[in-house]
């Protein structure tokens, strides 16, 4: 089964702690800055915290593996982490999984030259969001050659969150997803 977890943090007054995470994760932070890094951190803290509770490893005790495209995989745990704003949203399977979350404003339409010009903010997002999700699974990341794409995920929904909308979507190899908000 592939799991799904969303949380919303609060950015502001958050202390980065380096003792408290993976040496592959400390030296990917050390290249952000302000809330990418904040987010950063939490999204790792977040992983760490689920992967305790479902499967009881301290992942930041674990050497990362990585598949033939540089994704991480901890103890044949897939996982995939994506955000936005501040709303963190990490999938977690036995088998390949990659996540997109995006919030939905008029900020998607610089995309449009790359993908379709007629579609609204929300279907822009829909389409941008899948092809993420779709190349994260298996660690090839998006590029703009392959953002015209129509891909189909396994997973797509709105979601409101914090009076901003945003869109999930998740493409998976497992059977059943199950969504749950922390």
């Amino acid at each position: 089964m592939s799991k799904v977890y969303i949380k919303e943090f609060d950015l502001d007054n958050v202390i980065i702690d380096p003792t408290n995470i993976n040496i592959t994760r400390k030296e990917y932070l050390d290249k952000l800055k302000g809330n990418s890094k904040k987010i950063s951190y939490l999204s790792w803290c977040f992983l760490k915290e689920i992967v305790l509770e479902n499967y009881n490893i301290d992942i930041d005790n674990q050497k990362l593996s990585y598949n033939d495209y540089g994704k991480p995989i901890i103890q044949n745990i897939f996982f995939n982490i994506s955000h936005s704003n501040n709303i963190v949203a990490i999938a977690i399977s036995n088998s390949n999984i990659g996540i997109d979350i995006q919030v939905v404003n008029d900020k998607i339409y610089a995309l449009s030259s790359y993908i379709d010009k007629t579609l609204d903010k929300y279907e822009l997002t829909k389409r941008f969001s899948a092809v993420e999700a779709h190349y994260k699974k298996n660690g090839l990341g998006i590029k703009k050659s392959n953002i015209k794409e129509n891909v189909i995920v396994d997973y797509q929904e709105v979601i409101t969150l914090n009076n901003n909308d945003y869109v999930l979507s998740v493409s998976f190899d497992d059977e059943i997803i199950d969504v749950i908000y922390k």
